[in-house]
C-alpha cells in the first residue's frame, strides 16, 4: 500500500497556505457472506481516486445481510484542505458476522497520497485521533519531499503516526506543534481492516485535525509584534495563538521558542 505514481492532475483550487499540485490513491471494499466457492452474497469495489476526489472526499460501502447474520465493509476518506488548516480522514471499518450460519469475510485498503506547495513558513497545531480494533491499522505522514523549484530529496518526516492492532483495541491522541518552512511536501495516509472467524468487528480510522497558528500580526517573520501578543496572552490558555507548543499554557517555553524564531 505504501507505493504511490503521482501523477499532474486537473488541481481543485484551494484557499489556504497548502496549494495541492498533485494527489492519487485508491480504495477497496470487499464483504463476503458464505463460502468462497458457493457464497450467499459476494462483492468487491476497487476505486481508483484523483486528486479532486481526495479533496472534494470520496466512500464506498458493501453490505451483505441474510436474517441476524451479515457482512459489511466501509471506508471514507477525505484531504480537506482550508483557509484556516486542515482535517485528514480516513475511516474505515467493517463487521463478519456468521452466526454459525455463514461463513463472513469483510476486508478495507486505502493508500493515498497528495503532493502541496507551501510557499511561506506556517505553524500548524495538529490534534489527532487514530482508532483500531479487531485487525487494523492506519498511518498518516506528512513530508517535505523538496524545495519549491528543486529537485525531490531526502528529508525527515514533519509528523508521522501509526497505529495498529491484531485482536485489541487501542487509541492515540496527543496534540503536536510544528512549523513549517516553505517547500514541497507530500501528505500520505494508508489503512486497512480485516474481520472474519472470531473477529466479527474491525475498524482502522484517524482524523488528523489542524489550524494554522501565527503569532501577531501573521506577517510571516517573527519579532516584536508576536512577543507582545505571547505576553498578552500568558497563563492557562486553551487552543490559542500564543501556545506555541501545544501544552494548554502560554509560559517560558513558548517565549523561548518565539526566541528562537525570531527573525524566522
Amino acid at each position: 500500500m505504501d507505493c504511490f505514481t503521482l501523477l499532474l492532475l486537473g488541481i481543485t483550487a484551494v484557499d489556504g497556505p497548502f496549494h495541492p499540485t498533485a494527489g492519487e490513491g485508491d480504495m477497496m471494499v470487499t464483504a463476503r457472506l458464505g463460502s468462497i466457492d458457493d457464497p450467499f452474497c459476494a462483492d468487491t469495489i476497487y476505486r481508483p481516486l484523483s486528486n479532486t476526489d481526495l479533496l472534494e472526499g470520496a466512500s464506498e460501502h458493501i453490505f451483505c445481510a441474510d436474517g441476524p447474520t451479515d457482512a459489511q465493509s466501509r471506508l471514507e476518506a477525505r484531504f480537506d484542505l482550508r483557509l484556516d488548516g486542515f482535517t485528514i480522514t480516513d475511516n474505515g471499518w467493517g463487521e463478519a458476522i456468521g452466526l454459525d450460519q455463514y461463513e463472513a469475510f469483510s476486508r478495507h485498503t486505502h493508500a493515498a497520497a497528495m503532493e502541496v506547495r507551501l510557499e511561506s513558513p506556517v505553524r500548524v497545531y495538529v490534534s489527532p485521533f487514530m482508532f483500531c480494533m479487531g485487525i487494523g491499522s492506519v498511518l498518516f505522514e506528512i513530508r517535505k519531499i523538496g524545495e519549491l523549484d528543486g529537485p525531490d530529496g531526502l528529508f525527515p518526516p514533519v509528523i508521522s503516526r501509526s497505529l495498529g492492532t491484531t485482536n485489541e483495541t487501542v487509541s492515540e491522541t496527543g496534540d503536536e506543534v510544528f512549523t513549517m518552512v516553505p517547500g514541497r511536501y507530500r501528505i500520505r495516509q494508508a489503512s486497512t481492516h480485516l474481520a472474519m472467524d472470531d473477529i466479527t468487528h474491525a475498524f482502522a480510522r484517524h482524523t488528523h485535525s489542524a489550524w494554522y497558528v501565527p503569532l501577531g500580526d501573521g506577517d510571516g517573520s517573527v519579532g516584536a509584534k508576536d512577543l507582545l501578543a505571547l505576553l498578552a496572552q500568558f497563563g492557562a490558555c486553551d487552543q490559542c495563538q500564543a501556545d506555541v507548543n501545544a501544552d494548554g499554557q502560554v509560559d517560558v517555553g513558548d517565549l523561548l521558542q518565539v526566541l528562537a524564531d525570531w527573525g524566522g
